[in-house]
This record gives structure tokens, C-alpha cells and sequence, in this order.
């Protein structure tokens, strides 16, 4: 791998011109070739920390303590990535971490992928701020693998997954399942198998060490992305016994729309469009 200061520079000067561009590149816009990866041709950094851009808005904030650039594929690679979204209006819109994130920086059509997209792999967890109240959090989604298809403005996840999602003055809503693809707000979803219910345990910090470990055993058989589950993942006794208590109209302040799976109010569940 390279540690040149020459490639360094090339490199952070790449990168301001995609920030401070349209997202557009002015020194490298590689694609997907055939040839073998060359280690040789890898730029290792350190302390990383960039601004994606579009005009004066921002988009993206990326932190992590170390990352390979992979030139010949046009791949960032991040260790324990921490990835800031914005709003139009330039607030936070949700802090995503993970235990490693690939951002495809040119188009990779063998991967399936496009400049923009990213994938985070391990102990993935995506926080949004409350709006009211930037300090709290209106949902946490915790998942082991969660891509971001960028034209499309979707997350797609295939592995198991919870969504908490915090109601005020109501008790937190949890929803469970083992694939999702949703827009970049959360707000629309469509869910291959899951279930919605209030239940939350008493022990937090334990509960989501323990579902970290389930999510990864779940989801280590999966070898694609369209590799269909061997069998669907039995949610929790508890989950489905409130999502039955939910469908028979018990007062928890949710509410069904029409045509659609049992849903908090302004979070629907609906077919959307598909990821490709």
C-alpha cells in the first residue's frame, strides 16, 4: 500500500473537488475495471475527516479514524465511519455508525453500484434528532448491513433489523423485521417480513448487545443481496402479540392506512419503488 505524500495530496485535492464541486470529480472519475486489485495502487489515510457538498448546501459529513482509497475502483474504505446527513435546510438529519463503510466515489456497474452510493457493514446504527429538540433522538435504527442507493435517495437493508421509534408523551414504538428498503427520511417503507408493537426492555444497553450478536448471526448466511432467507426470522412472542393488539384498535396512538400494514402516523408502510 502507498503512504506517499505526493498521492496524499493528489488525493485531498480529488476530494475538495468533489466537496466543493456539483459532486463532480476533477482529478479522478474511475470506473469498474477488470483488472486485479493492485495493493500497490491503495492510499492509506488517517484521522479522515470530509465535506460533500452540492453548491453551498451541505450533504454529507464523513468521520473516520482510518480509510483505504482504492484508485483502480474508485472505493473509499472506512474504519468505524461515523456519517452525518443534512437537511436542504442544513440541519442534521441523521448520524449513521458502523463498523466498516464502502463509498463508491465512481460508477461500479458489476458491483451494482454508482457514484454516491455506500454501504456500511457491522453494528450499524442510524440516529435521527428529534426536530423539537436536536439533543434527543426520534428513532434509532440498529441493523449488521445498510446500503444508501444514492440516485434513488433510498436505504436498503438486507439483514434483520430494529427501529425504535420515541412518541412523546406515548411509550416508544418498536418495529422488527429482516429486510427493509425505505426513503432517506424513514418515513416510507417497504418491509419483506416484520412486525410493530411498544414493547421496549427495561435494560437497553444489554437488549441491543444481545440483538447486535442475533443481527449478525442472522444475517451471515446471506451471500447477496437478493439471496432469499432460508426460512423467515421468528420475530419475539411479545412483538406480535402487540402488532395483534394493535390491529384490533387498543388506544396506543397509531393508526392504519388504507391499503397498508399497521404504522405510526406519518410513517407508512408501502411499496416503493424498486432499488434498480
Amino acid at each position: 500500500m502507498k503512504r506517499s505524500s505526493a498521492y496524499e495530496i493528489l488525493l485531498l485535492l480529488f476530494l475538495s473537488g468533489w466537496i466543493t464541486g456539483c459532486s463532480e470529480f476533477k482529478f479522478v472519475n474511475q470506473k469498474f475495471t477488470d483488472r486485479s486489485d493492485d495493493p500497490r495502487a491503495d492510499i492509506v489515510l488517517r484521522n479522515v475527516r470530509a465535506e460533500f457538498t452540492s453548491g453551498s448546501l451541505m450533504q454529507r459529513r464523513v468521520k473516520s479514524d482510518a480509510a483505504v482509497y482504492q484508485e483502480t475502483r474508485g472505493m473509499l474504505l472506512l474504519a468505524a465511519p461515523t456519517i452525518e446527513s443534512f437537511t436542504a435546510e442544513g440541519t442534521i438529519e441523521g448520524v449513521t455508525n458502523a463498523t466498516t463503510a464502502t463509498m463508491f466515489l465512481a460508477h461500479a456497474p458489476q458491483l451494482k453500484r454508482r457514484k454516491g452510493d455506500f454501504q456500511l457493514i457491522g453494528r450499524v446504527q442510524y440516529r435521527a434528532p428529534s426536530k423539537s429538540d436536536p439533543t434527543t433522538d426520534s428513532l434509532i435504527l440498529y441493523t449488521s448491513s445498510l446500503g444508501w442507493i444514492n440516485d434513488k435517495e433510498l436505504f436498503v437493508c438486507d439483514a434483520p433489523y430494529e427501529m425504535i421509534m420515541f412518541v412523546p408523551n406515548r411509550a416508544p414504538l418498536v418495529a422488527a423485521g429482516d429486510q427493509f428498503v425505505a426513503t432517506r427520511d424513514l418515513r416510507v417503507w417497504n418491509v419483506k417480513h416484520g412486525a410493530l408493537g411498544t414493547a421496549l426492555p427495561t435494560n437497553v444497553a444489554e437488549h441491543h448487545a444481545k440483538l447486535r450478536a442475533e443481527l449478525e448471526a442472522l444475517s451471515a448466511p446471506v451471500q447477496t443481496d437478493s439471496a432469499e432467507p432460508a426460512q423467515p426470522v421468528e420475530l419475539p412472542s411479545e412483538m406480535l402479540q402487540a402488532e395483534a393488539a394493535l390491529r384490533q384498535g387498543e388506544s396506543t396512538g397509531l393508526q392504519t392506512a388504507p391499503n397498508t400494514q399497521t404504522t405510526t402516523a406519518g410513517r407508512r408502510l408501502l411499496r416503493l419503488p424498486t432499488t434498480r
